[in-house]
């Protein structure tokens, strides 16, 4: 019996791929099926990000992202039973010299005029919100009442829950190996691991493993996989309403983890990946920890906050990120092919994001094109230069080691 054809299909089920599913359901959109290739969702990149949701960017669409991230989870607990555990725990980005300090003031007034609570805030009111902090080799602070943060597999789980009691199915342990493409560059179908799948339209949300579906199609992915590490400390008193502390000046962040600290440090020296050249059942769990880098990262975060220096460590998350030349999302259709969507290049802010990108991928699939005007984030924006895999490593790798660089 010949399984009839898909209307939209779903190839990663993290959690840019559930929030599509859901945001597809949420509009109407009926048949549509998530293929994930393990045997449990959103284990891979998903589950071991931090989780940040800051409001502090360089544009209005980003800004305007992770406002819509906050309202979207503010909603889910109220209305629905799928809770993803926002927390609005508010974020504070200390400076430890003037230069951050005036960039902080030009961060301030630029978010303000979108609508995003902001203030500066001195060395008693650091204390008072992150008590552990030592501000001695502080100059201030921009503190920001509306950031949180949430674990990112209950978000990815809450989608899912959701989106399966909107019609969504999840189809688990079936992966896909390739497309089916006709001669003039349709896209009908999937090959997987249970045979071919005819589908209508198909969305790629599969992070640092799309570079290897694309590549069998003959198109390259402008998007570098780089190791970001994260690691949690042993039990220790933190205050319920800790924010989410940026550390920029040192290139990593801190927040609470229930009754630890999590970090996670931007490495000057980053390693980088190419999965072509790894294993096919290759996974985050294959990462070795990252000792050498994440003891570098608490040793410089103790300056800040002294406690961390004699606590154990008790858990390594290590992960992928994936970034394109610019540091911006690759999304959208993909150029040359029809019916094929492609959403990758999470830059580190990829939990924050996947409310939009399910609303945008939602928009392209139903509508053929967003309401908003998203060329910032278009495949072909590189031009020949996105084919060129040096010229796109060395510019990822750059925008990683800059991600908190002055001016950002």
């Amino acid at each position: 019996m010949i399984e009839k054809t898909i209307k939209v299909a779903i190839i990663g089920g993290g959690i840019w791929g559930l929030s599509a599913a859901y945001h597809l359901a949420r509009k109407g959109q009926e048949d549509v099926v998530v293929f994930e290739r393990n045997t449990e969702l959103a284990v891979e990149t998903t589950k071991r990000a931090a989780g940040l949701v800051g409001q502090v960017r360089d544009s209005a669409t980003m800004i305007q992202v992770t406002q819509y991230a906050i309202r979207l989870f503010q909603q889910m607990a109220e209305e629905t039973d799928c809770d993803p555990g926002f927390i609005q725990s508010g974020s504070l980005m200390l400076a430890m010299n003037e230069q951050r300090m005036a960039a902080y003031q030009q961060n301030m007034a630029f978010v303000q005029q979108h609508g995003v609570e902001a203030m500066l805030v001195d060395e008693i009111e650091i204390q008072r919100l992150a008590p552990n902090i030592d501000p001695s080799c502080l100059t201030g602070a921009l503190f920001i009442p509306t950031d949180g943060y949430l674990d990112p597999y209950r978000c990815a789980m809450a989608y899912a829950n959701q989106a399966e009691k909107l019609g969504v199915e999840i189809r688990l342990n079936q992966e896909v190996d390739d497309l089916a493409v006709s001669s003039d560059g349709v896209v009908t179908g999937l090959q997987t691991s249970e045979g071919l799948i005819e589908a209508e339209r198909v969305v790629v949300t599969i992070g640092p493993w799309s570079r290897r579906l694309m590549r069998k199609l003959g198109i390259q992915s402008a998007v570098e996989t780089i190791r970001h590490q994260r690691m949690v400390t042993e039990s220790v008193p933190v205050p319920d309403h800790h924010p989410v502390v940026r550390i920029k000046d040192l290139n990593g962040y801190v927040r609470r983890d229930g009754n630890r600290y999590l970090y996670g440090y931007f490495e000057p020296n980053p390693t980088t990946f190419d999965l072509n050249q790894l294993a096919p059942d290759f996974g985050t769990d294959d990462l070795p920890p990252p000792e050498e880098a994440m003891q570098m990262a608490k040793s410089n975060f103790s300056q800040v906050f002294p406690i961390l220096k004699d606590l154990r460590i008790d858990e390594y998350r290590q992960g992928l990120v994936g970034f394109s030349p610019d540091g911006q999302y690759l999304l959208g259709p993909v150029p040359s092919m029809t019916n094929l969507y492609l959403a990758c290049g999470c830059a580190a802010l990829g939990i924050a994001g996947s409310a939009a990108i399910g609303h945008w991928v939602t928009e392209w699939v139903m509508d053929s094109t967003p309401k908003a005007d998203l060329s910032m984030f278009d495949h072909s924006r590189f031009g020949a230069d996105g084919e060129n895999l040096d010229w796109v490593r060395q510019r990822a790798i750059s925008h990683y080691v800059n991600y908190y660089a002055l001016p950002n």
